[in-house]
Order: C-alpha cells, then structure tokens, then sequence
C-alpha cells in the first residue's frame, strides 16, 4: 500500500500473548491431625483428627489428664469431644489459613485412687467444652499448623470401686489451655 509516494510494509500484527495466570484455589476436602502434649506434675494428652469440607469442618478430639495430689491422690482423667470448626482462607494476603472452632464433650471416664485407703473411686459422667484456634501455612497440598486449645472438663457422681465401701468423692474439674501442632492434607 502507498501512502503518499512511500510504500508501507505490511506486517502481521502478532496477537497479545495472554499470560498464564495462576489463582490460588482453596481444596475442597482437608484431613487434619493435631497433637498437643504437656509434662511435668500434671500430664495433659490430646490428639484430634478432622475432616475439612470447603470451609467446615468435624473432628473429634481425645483427652487424657494425669496428677498426684500433694496427700498422693492419683487423678486418672481421660474424655472424647465432638468438634465443628470454620477455617477462613487467608491466600488472598499470603498462603495461611486460620481456623477456630468449639469441642463438645459426649464421654469419658474419670478415675481418683486414695493415697491414704488405696480405694479407687470411678465414673463415666462427664462434661464440658473446648474451645480452639489454629493457624496454618499451605505448601503444595500440605499444611502446617499450629494452635491453642481451651479445655473445661468435669466428672462427677464418683463411685467406690470397693462394693463394701458406699461414699463417693466430690466432683472433680479440669480447665486448662494447651499448645497444639499438626498436620493436614488437602485433597
């Protein structure tokens, strides 16, 4: 084509390369596994596993508590809880995720042994809640994570294991908080 006496090349416009764009997209199904220990005159145990349905989450949580009192009591505690969670997706700042949740405590058993009589004394009536909240990093389907968990526990109606021994013991409460680490996998 001329355009006043020059001639114009004709090129092929290429068209605009459109770039890949990577958006980070949260899985739909996550396994978690938390784990949280302490030691020392009172031992504390829990373990938990959930799973993670886009945002909502059920697990269930195992606890168990060991002390001696000062008069040489042993108090042998241990409890199962019912959890829900909600976990945000924090990607859109960075590659985190923060999660909190409630436990429902539906059983366990509880178990006091006197120093003093050697007598045991048991129950299964139990209740309480827990409360928790985790932080958690994602790195190619796994997660990293870290937490508090909030326990309030109580057993009561204690009986003599001893058939000729008719008294009970006073109930017996457990509140207390615990660092928590875990593990989680998105599918």
């Amino acid at each position: 084509e001329w355009v006043k006496g020059i001639k114009l090349k004709k090129e092929e416009i290429s068209p605009i390369e459109e770039k890949e764009v990577s958006e980070y997209k949260s899985s739909k199904i996550r396994v978690r596994v938390l784990l949280g220990n302490t030691s020392g005159k009172a031992s504390t145990s829990n373990s938990s596993l959930s799973l993670i349905w886009e945002n909502y989450g059920l697990g269930f949580n195992q606890m168990s508590f060991k002390t001696t009192s000062s008069k040489n009591h042993v108090y042998e505690m241990k409890n199962s809880s019912l959890d829900l969670s909600y976990t945000l997706d924090l990607s859109f700042i960075i590659d985190w995720t923060a999660t909190a949740g409630a436990g429902y405590v539906y059983g366990g058993k509880g178990a006091i042994t006197s120093g003093e009589t050697a007598i045991k004394y048991e129950t299964e009536s139990v209740s309480g809640f827990g409360l928790f909240g985790l932080l958690g990093t994602v790195w190619e389907g796994l997660e990293g994570l870290i937490g508090v968990r909030y326990y309030s526990t109580n057993y009561t109606e204690f009986k003599s294991t001893n058939t000729s021994e008719v008294s009970t013991v006073k109930p017996y409460s457990i509140s207390d908080a615990q660092l928590i680490f875990g593990l989680g996998y998105s599918f």
